[in-house]
């Protein structure tokens, strides 16, 4: 009888990914349906997020840390905004509400990104029905999401100094909904998987990862939690203030894919406790940033306030070193007199300030649109969070250039909107 060949055989697989961005390239020799070694070739991913970051602002750069991780896109800008404001010193002026608020919210991401590990896993284990009872429970999910800033995947809304805006209305209502459903999904999906024989026969005793191999790999999450390490940064080094909530952290001893995948069902089982906590703790409205006008914006009512008995044209807002506010006589703020013929279609006074943010009580994007200085090509302002505040982007450019250079005599502003267009040329 001849002997069997027994050689092996060398395959590419990749780039890819699950997510098709041909992330990964794997060299794997196989040895029959056996993976006798898999070489890794990383790097792939090119999206430049840090040179990208060097050219924005500070705020600006939330969205791109988002999509770095898109599953856990709200865990991503949690960690920037808070290392931009420890390195603002402002991290012991956070009102507790904020970190709640922040602590909720990163817990229903954390079980988001789950769902989704969990929903594919099981189909690339062959079980197909969990990434549909998943993705069901992650819809809600971003459902929240959409509620709190419009958008469902990167919703940007941790931003530095505090939140975007203050919890909608219906928030609460829409949170507790989902928690009190949650744990009973979580059933559905152990009765579906966790003592399922097919389940265990392929999960139990693959890819085993000693805790002693976890140190060294520098192993974190997870990954590390199932080989018995105890290791989670919300212990080990709080923060916000994780530190006042009661919560596990999930171990497991074998370190193979199944004990991974009960460290993670265990995972989503605190989150919701957690966010319970939390929950209970926020209260429907309140405060949702630091009361620091260097680093969130006045409202129009608040620069009114300063003002007092003036004009709004004739005061501009002055932020100190040591953050105190006081009102000054028009020098950075540039206005603009309906009054005046060369700007009476706007019917009205706005202050414009040079970072590019406009206070006024007119639909300042419909006035632009039918001045005589729009060209059908410049953004239109766009109404910020703070009503009566508007941004314009750089006002050296476009539309809003064009009105403060025909400004006309008549207007009490006039001298500081030709000697700031002077100096920005």
């Amino acid at each position: 009888m001849p002997e069997l060949r027994t050689e092996t055989m060398t395959v590419n697989m990749g780039p890819q990914h699950p997510s098709t961005h041909g992330v990964l390239r794997l060299i794997i020799e196989l040895d029959g349906e056996t993976i006798v070694s898999a070489l890794p070739t990383i790097g792939y991913l090119h999206t430049g997020i840090e040179k990208t970051a060097e050219q924005k602002k500070w705020q600006q750069v939330v969205p791109l840390v988002e999509r770095m991780d898109y599953l856990g896109a709200q865990s991503n800008s949690l960690g920037y905004v808070l290392a931009v404001e420890r390195l603002l010193g402002i991290d012991d002026q956070m009102p507790e509400r904020v970190k709640d608020i922040r602590v909720l919210i990163a817990e229903l991401q954390r079980i988001a990104s789950h769902l989704i590990w969990l929903g594919t896993h099981g189909m690339e284990v062959g079980a197909i029905t969990i990434l549909l009872y998943c993705l069901q429970e992650r819809e809600l999910l971003l459902n929240i999401n959409e509620l709190i800033a419009g958008f469902r995947l990167f919703p940007s809304y941790f931003r530095i100094g505090g939140l975007r805006e203050d919890l909608p209305m219906g928030f609460h209502e829409a949170v507790k909904s989902f928690l009190d459903r949650f744990p009973g999904r979580i059933d559905v999906f152990e009765d579906l998987l966790t003592k399922n024989d097919v389940w265990k026969r392929r999960t139990q005793g693959v890819g085993v990862l000693t805790k002693e191999q976890a140190i060294e790999s520098g192993c974190v999450g997870p990954i590390a939690r199932a080989t018995g390490l105890p290791y989670d940064v919300r212990r080990t080094f709080p923060y916000l203030n994780y530190s006042t909530y009661d919560f596990e952290v999930p171990t497991q001893q074998n370190g193979d894919v199944y004990s991974r995948y009960l460290v993670r069902v265990k995972e989503m089982r605190e989150s919701v406790k957690i966010a319970r906590q939390a929950l209970d703790r926020i209260t429907p409205q309140g405060e949702w940033a630091v009361a620091d006008p260097r680093i969130t914006l006045l409202t129009s009512t608040e620069v009114r306030g300063l003002a007092g008995d003036r004009h709004l044209e004739q005061v501009t807002v002055e932020h100190t070193p040591t953050g105190e506010v006081r009102a000054l006589p028009c020098v950075g703020l540039f206005c603009f007199i309906g009054a005046d013929p060369a700007t009476q279609w706007l019917d009205g006074a706005i202050a414009l300030d040079p970072k590019g943010f406009v206070l006024t009580d007119r639909n300042l994007p419909e006035a632009i649109a039918r001045s005589p200085f729009f060209d059908g090509r410049d953004p239109l302002p766009y109404e910020t969070s703070q009503p009566g505040v508007f941004a314009v982007g750089d006002v050296r450019y476009g539309s809003m250039k064009r009105v403060a250079a025909a400004v006309g005599e008549g207007s009490s502003a006039v001298r500081s909107v030709h000697e700031y267009l002077a100096q920005v040329g």
